[in-house]
């Protein structure tokens, strides 16, 4: 799940300019002074709809990533040009709120392609500035989760432990609360109704060197994992080896 809101840039306070608009009507008219004043606005929208501008970047990177992808390798091509865009809205000089939402952008797609140091950075960049509660509760999983991921169990605990109590009901708190405290990681290939069928396949995995285990699910499920692993560069490594003969394979937690 991954909410993001446009946020509403103010760039000027209209106040600023009456005493500027006071002197004009007094030296040119109020005549000369409404065509400024249209001018001023044509330039204004012009600006708006400026493709290279840091909102129509910033725009042009969230669609990349909702954008639908064949595969997963299109996926990864359309987070790393998002990537691009970001970083050159971030080069506009972009409002306070809108380089936050662009640092938060920065983080999913480090954190989608497992670049979880850089991920880390961005989302603590934006964190502070990020005015939407939701928003703010997924950042701050997702560091601990990159936390989580490198090996720093200590402070992976300490940020989860945050969601849990910073946003209590949210969705990323229920997530927290299924990660915090771990201290290793399984490559879960399959779930079995048959036990008889699980011990088979366990037997098979253990035959070509790998060692196998089989734990269970809240619904009977016979779930059947490789590891402990004590990395999670570890368990990527053993899920790419099995993935062809089991496509479903994925890293717990």
């Amino acid at each position: 799940m991954r909410k993001r809101k446009v946020p509403v840039q103010i760039t000027t306070k209209a106040s600023a300019f009456f005493p500027l608009l006071l002197l004009l009507r007094k030296r040119v008219g109020v005549g000369v002074l409404l065509s400024i004043l249209g001018l001023a606005l044509t330039g204004c929208a012009d600006n708006s709809k400026d493709p290279n501008s840091a909102d129509s970047l910033y725009k042009q990177a969230r669609a990349l990533e909702d954008r639908p992808a064949a595969d997963a390798y299109e996926a990864q091509r359309n987070v790393l040009a998002a990537r691009q865009f970001y970083t050159q809205a971030l080069e506009k000089r972009p409002s306070q709120s809108l380089e936050a939402y662009i640092h938060a952008g920065l983080g999913y797609d480090a954190y989608t392609v497992d670049d979880y140091s850089t991920a880390i950075e961005q989302y603590a960049t934006a964190y502070p500035n990020l005015q939407d509660k939701d928003l703010k509760s997924w950042a701050l999983l997702r560091i601990g989760i990159s936390q989580q991921r490198l090996g720093h169990f200590d402070q992976a605990d300490a940020t989860l432990g945050r969601v849990m109590s910073e946003y209590p009901s949210s969705t990323p708190a229920k997530v927290a609360r299924e990660k915090i405290g771990i201290r290793s990681f399984f490559v879960q290939l399959a779930a079995f109704t048959s036990a008889p069928t699980a011990l088979s396949a366990v037997t098979d995995l253990k035959k070509s060197g790998l060692n196998a285990t089989l734990a269970s699910d809240n619904q009977g499920r016979h779930l059947l994992r490789l590891g402990p692993l004590n990395s999670y560069a570890q368990a990527q490594g053993l899920r790419s080896r099995v993935v062809d003969k089991y496509p479903d394979a994925m890293i717990i937690p």
